[in-house]
């Protein structure tokens, strides 16, 4: 556990150092495309589901504030007998490198039925991250509206966003 919490913290850094003018970060449109993992709160990988997708940034040109759509296939172990087909819609909060947001997400189960038994009904993502030029980091977790912030029904995440446009 040590050892990812220093992973993060010196990502983190790398960050902070190469991104020299956070101006010109600033595009009123960004597209990229994300792959990325998520497990249960306890943090067990078991089961371990591998995400892959794509989002959106629309920001505002004097605020600082991003409307992000984004789209994910949750996959358990790369079996894709059945898959998660996960659009959410986020609000984030700009603040230079940082950003952090909340929104609403709806799995779609696709394909045969799986052992595991995740909800499909609406529910609240919560991300933080930071964005790079090029590169965006996001840290996420999803919880459902009927068991909200009960880790027993959480899901945290990590995705790395690579930038198109």
């Amino acid at each position: 556990m040590k050892k990812i919490a220093l992973s993060i913290l010196l990502l983190g850094f790398l960050f902070c150092v190469t991104s020299q003018n956070s101006h010109a970060l600033i595009k009123p449109f960004s597209l990229y495309l994300s792959g990325g993992v998520q497990t249960d709160t306890k943090l067990s990988f078991d089961p371990l589901y591998w995400t892959a997708g794509a989002n959106m940034d629309f920001s505002f040109a004097l605020l600082p504030f991003a409307i992000s759509p984004e789209c994910y296939i949750i996959v358990n172990k790369f079996n894709f007998d059945a898959f998660w087909l996960a659009p959410a819609v986020m609000a984030n909060l700009k603040l230079a490198n940082l950003f952090v947001g909340a929104g609403l997400t709806k799995w779609f189960l696709i394909g045969t039925e799986v052992t595991e038994t995740l909800s499909t009904d609406f529910k609240l993502k919560l991300n933080a991250g930071l964005k790079g030029p090029g590169v965006k980091l996001t840290v996420f977790a999803i919880t459902d509206f009927d068991n909200l912030f009960k880790t027993d029904y959480m899901w945290i995440g990590a995705t790395i966003s690579f930038g198109l446009l």
